[in-house]
């Protein structure tokens, strides 16, 4: 009897060890299956959130397309120039905005045709010292750009200068590609980066300040000496009615004592090619978050010159706080 009862106590727990090795197995691959669903579930999700963002921006083309037939100045009075409210969609939500890129100093100005522009120079310096930074930043940028490899004295900075870093680089002498560039410029940390940011832009072409649309920081580096908070208190209609000529800017009082030059002046203008999309999507898991600049050169010469993914330079608020770390990444 003894032998049965041995072989019988072998049987249970050769059951019981093939029952829970099942277990295990149904499991994980319940497991696995839920995973793959999920992941399927995301990526479909992202790739719908990077289709509205093609749509929103298709639908911003045609929002600036129909401008020029409404409107012959570019001002913050325009239909573009309004935030989109937040759009319900399927799962998911779209919000988005459009920004005149001209209403900022293009740091491309900076270097025309390979020669440094001096009035654009001076104007750069004196934003600068609006802002509180150090007019002297402004020789590391032109170094960046210009042609030649001779640092401007004293405060420039070329090959010599950026080899001898830890991690050295060299200065790509042309037209800057986007204005993050400029985390990598002589003198440039990030806090400094950031306070000059949202006033600059690097646009591929020579361009007009649009006064329409220019903050009161921007426009008061047009002179020596203008007080930006009297530009601002001089400017505080132009949305309603906006100035029709660049000269319009001139005669407030803000600039009564300055004395533009005749390149401050042609630098000015009342109209504007270049534009930056903000565009943000919500569908489920899945998350878009693009920038577009978009060049408008005509009616039918509307263009998207670039895109960027990811941190945008101005977040826009949706309709719901994104608190939870269970997010993919941005689609597309």
């Amino acid at each position: 009897m003894r032998p049965r009862k041995r072989q019988s106590g072998v049987a249970l727990i050769t059951a019981l060890l093939v029952v829970s090795i099942a277990t295990v197995a149904s499991i994980e691959m319940i497991s696995h299956q839920s995973l793959d669903v999920r992941r399927t579930a995301n990526l479909v999700e992202g790739d719908q959130a990077w289709l509205y963002v093609n749509a929103a921006e298709t639908w911003a083309k045609a929002i600036l397309a129909r401008d020029l037939s409404e409107n012959k100045t570019d001002s913050l009075g325009d239909t573009w120039a309004f935030d989109l409210p937040p759009i319900e969609l399927p799962g998911g939500y779209l919000v988005g905005n459009l920004e005149d890129l001209e209403g900022r100093f293009n740091l491309n100005n900076l270097v025309e045709k390979g020669v440094i522009h001096s009035a654009s120079v001076r104007q750069f310096e004196r934003l600068l010292a609006v802002l509180g930074l150090e007019r002297s930043l402004a020789q590391a940028v032109v170094d960046w750009i210009d042609t030649d490899i001779e640092a401007l004295a004293p405060n420039g900075a070329e090959d010599d200068y950026y080899a001898g870093l830890e991690n050295p680089y060299r200065t790509p002498n042309r037209i800057m590609g986007d204005v993050s560039e400029l985390r990598l410029i002589k003198g440039f940390d990030k806090e400094t980066a950031d306070k000059l940011l949202p006033y600059v832009t690097a646009l591929p072409t020579r361009t007009t300040l649009n006064v329409n649309t220019a903050s009161p920081e921007v426009l008061a580096s047009l002179a020596d000496g203008v007080n930006a908070g009297r530009v601002a208190k001089d400017i505080s209609g132009r949305k309603e009615k906006p100035f029709t000529s660049a000269e319009d800017v001139i005669k407030l009082s803000a600039f009564k004592d300055a004395n533009i030059d005749k390149d401050g002046r042609s630098s000015l203008g009342v109209t504007s090619k270049h534009f930056f999309a903000r565009i943000e999507t919500r569908i489920g898991r899945g998350r878009a978050s693009v920038g577009s600049v978009i060049f408008r050169g005509g009616p039918n010469d509307i263009q998207v010159l670039y895109r960027t993914q990811g941190q945008l330079p101005r977040p826009i608020a949706g309709p719901e706080a994104d608190t939870d770390e269970d997010q993919t990444g941005d689609a597309g």
